[in-house]
């Protein structure tokens, strides 16, 4: 399936899209006539026969539609700022593989720090992420300026190497309405930070091995993804 493009407004029958989803027809070479595919980012997905394509807009046909419904559960990514590349990497997959929300935050040991003038460019890369992935449900970014004191009815686990398996919540997994995972920066937390987050958090680990941190998200939210049936 090829990527998919995000439709403006849909009016009866037509998908309007805009300037930039214009632009980016243009530059994979779609051309009227060719079968496509859109979504809404809200959980709709749409085929639709491209017919006008013009620098500032487009305009499709819709074929048929599909309205995927979301279980109830949420599942957060929150993550600690870091260097750009590893966290534009976090940002990619873990809209390609579900999450709900991602939330980047700083804390005393973060190296690049970030604040709300962030939050557009962040948005920008999960957006094109859910393009490639056809993913029908944006994920929310949230920009947290310093640690934030997690939600204490939520199911947060806190990936630390020296604890024991995040195999043994699997149950708890399955029984939460909310689960996030919390990753912390390249240096690590505070012990300080690690006193407070401990009250609201449960500390698990990915196994003996010490893994960079896109690679510590991108286990832990497959098995998460594994354990509530996302799968």
């Amino acid at each position: 399936m090829p990527n998919a493009f995000f439709v403006e407004r849909v009016e009866e029958k037509r998908l309007i899209f805009d300037e930039i989803e214009a632009h980016h027809m243009k530059v994979v070479r779609v051309k009227p006539g060719d079968e496509l595919v859109a979504t809404d980012g809200k959980g709709t997905l749409y085929e639709f026969v491209l017919q006008e394509l013009s620098k500032n807009y487009s305009v499709g046909r819709m074929l048929s539609k599909k309205v995927f419904h979301h279980d109830d559960r949420t599942v957060i990514v929150s993550v600690a700022s870091m260097k750009w590349l590893r966290l534009r990497l976090i940002l990619e997959k873990s809209t390609e593989l579900g999450a709900d929300r991602i939330e980047i935050f700083n804390c005393e040991r973060t190296v690049a720090r970030v604040d709300q003038r962030k939050v557009e460019k962040f948005r920008r890369i999960v957006k094109e992420a859910a393009k490639q992935s056809v993913n029908p449900f944006l994920p929310e970014v949230v920009i947290h300026e310093k640690l934030p004191r997690f939600n204490s009815d939520d199911l947060n686990i806190f990936l630390d190497f020296k604890k024991e398996s995040i195999s043994t919540l699997q149950e708890k997994i399955r029984g939460s309405n909310v689960v996030r995972i919390i990753v912390g920066p390249e240096g690590g937390f505070t012990k300080e930070e690690i006193r407070e987050m401990q009250q609201d958090s449960i500390s698990v680990s990915l196994g003996s091995r010490i893994l960079r941190t896109e690679t510590a998200v991108i286990a832990s939210l497959s098995f998460v993804n594994f354990s509530i049936g996302r799968m």
